[in-house]
């Protein structure tokens, strides 16, 4: 009977040791899911909500030229562009021109409604052509700015008035009309007007 009772004891402690196991090897797998689930969610955020979710700046990378390099406060962003607060002035850039981003969180914000989701670049440049803002646009290829106010806005690209930042948009002012295509453009720096 000693012997009997042995063995059910050590049979108990089997089973009990199994059911550990199995509660901890369910304790793991539901540790994998929760990560996995973490890992899914992460795989919806766009970098630029990443960029609002912060106060601090934002290092974006444009390309290997000085100019091309463009640090500031995170302002406004869609999925096509965001607006950065730089010491240069207001910077829009958009997002198909970044080719890296420093100094961003790991937490992200939010874009806003569907309607801000919808704003394209081609709206934002509109309204700095409604405004007759004077502006200094970068492009991929050239070498400095291009200077001046944006005439007007199509599809694909916007025609530049070449003048002076300082000077009105006037026709004796104006050196030359340049039409800049969208995939070509890096950052439209937005410049205060000091005009006399």
């Amino acid at each position: 009977m000693r012997w009997d009772s042995l063995f059910d004891d050590l049979a108990g402690q089997v089973q009990a040791g199994e059911r550990a196991d199995l509660w901890a090897g369910e304790r793991a797998d539901l540790w994998a899911e929760v990560a996995d689930l973490a890992r899914a969610g992460r795989s919806e955020i766009c970098w630029v909500e990443r960029c609002l979710a912060t106060s601090a700046d934002v290092h974006l990378v444009l390309g290997p030229q000085p100019w091309a390099q463009v640090t500031g406060r995170c302002l406004q962003a869609a999925p096509q562009w965001l607006v950065l607060r730089t010491p240069a002035g207001d910077a829009l850039v958009p997002t198909a021109a970044v080719r890296a981003v420093r100094r961003l969180p790991q937490r992200s914000g939010d874009l806003g409604g569907t309607t801000a989701r919808r704003l394209g670049l081609g709206h934002v440049l509109r309204r700095l052509a409604r405004d007759r803002v004077p502006v200094a646009v970068y492009t991929r290829g050239l070498p400095g700015e291009l200077t001046g106010t944006i005439d007007g806005v199509g599809k694909d690209h916007f025609d530049l008035a070449e003048h002076a930042v300082d000077e009105y948009r006037r026709g004796d002012a104006v050196r030359a009309m340049v039409t800049v295509p969208f995939d070509g453009l890096s950052v439209v720096y937005v410049r205060e007007q000091n005009r006399p």
